[in-house]
């Protein structure tokens, strides 16, 4: 009996070692991809866009959406354990280290930060030249384990996740403040 409890403390432990390692290698993946500043540029896109519609001056429903860009469950602090966790179920542990140590590197912040700019870079003839001998060696490695394709690959579903996610929850707080408005007599009851 003795023996069966170690084993299953030791079980325990190797599980939520994991665990955390996964949700720090999905941290360090978020960090190094900048999701966090995508993420915020995109809500601002979102809010401007939704104030803009509003064409009625009700500063309490403008309030409540804006409070739940900034503090509810559309700010970043909310909407990152869930990226986190898209990111560590996408990959396995060792292909997040893989990845976030190849978009640490010079070349792999170059994609980073100007994606499309990297790709025009790269249909050029002679493109290598423009490269430092590291950088070229960090891009052959990173292309040749596959693990670029499947990142590739993982992009799009990635980001339906995501997508997904985030109208998940303005739904919600689009029928809460409906719920609100009924209940404050605002809008009429639906049947």
């Amino acid at each position: 009996m003795k023996i069966f409890i170690t084993i299953a403390a030791f079980s325990a432990f190797i599980m939520c070692s994991f665990a955390e390692t996964s949700k720090e290698l999905g941290e360090d993946m978020i960090t190094v991809m900048k999701v966090k500043e995508r993420y915020l540029k995109a809500m601002d896109s979102v809010l401007s866009t939704q104030i803009k519609s509003l064409k009625t001056k009700n500063d309490l429903l403008l309030n409540k959406i804006i409070k739940e860009f900034k503090d509810g469950s559309l700010s970043w602090e909310s909407f990152k354990p869930e990226l986190v966790k898209i990111y560590a179920d996408s990959f396995s542990n060792t292909e997040l280290k893989e990845i976030c140590s190849f978009y640490k590197t010079k070349i792999g912040q170059q994609m980073v930060n100007d994606p499309k700019g990297f790709q025009q870079k790269i249909k050029k003839p002679g493109f290598e030249k423009e490269f430092s001998e590291s950088d070229r060696q960090a891009l052959e490695k990173f292309n040749s384990t596959g693990l670029a394709q499947k990142a590739i690959e993982k992009k799009t579903e990635i980001q339906q996740k995501i997508r997904q996610l985030a109208m998940e929850r303005m739904m919600k707080i689009i029928r809460q403040l409906q719920q609100e408005s009924i209940q404050n007599g605002r809008l009429p009851k639906t049947k």
